[in-house]
């Protein structure tokens, strides 16, 4: 079913070994997957680590496309984008809390996923820049 390969799927990169470090990281809205590495939990290695497993998730993708498209005739895609920046996280009332992310670094990771074509993994500049510090230190 559906649920169950959504389910396969986004946690994918929680069980990658140098993926997300902590639960309920990855958020299912919409369409779309919205993961945060180190918003709440800041790594020295987040734009590493947001890149190993958004290559963990197109791998697990690949698997449970080829099932859509052989058990249920359905073909979809996935595109990936990665951003950094400063979010707001704790979203709700004292009664209430969830933790989401709001803010223009999310906005920027929506946009280049709507860029990305299956397949692909899109980074902004400012990932980038972060990979190429992470790598020297």
């Amino acid at each position: 079913s559906l649920d169950r390969s959504m389910g396969a799927w986004s946690c994918a990169p929680a069980g990658h070994p140098s993926g997300l470090p902590q639960p309920g990281s990855a958020h299912l809205t919409e369409e779309k997957l919205m993961v945060e590495v180190g918003a709440r939990f800041p790594q020295r290695d987040a734009a590493t680590r947001a890149l190993r497993a958004a290559g963990g998730m197109q791998r697990a993708f690949a698997q449970l496309r080829h099932h859509w498209r052989a058990g249920l005739g359905l073909d979809v895609g996935l595109g990936v984008g990665i951003n950094r920046g400063q979010v707001v996280g704790n979203i709700g009332a004292l009664a209430r809390m969830n933790f989401g992310m709001v803010g223009q670094a999310v906005n920027t990771a929506h946009r280049l996923v709507e860029l990305a074509r299956h397949g692909q993994v899109v980074i902004s500049e400012a990932v980038l820049r972060t990979l190429e510090e992470e790598k020297e230190s």
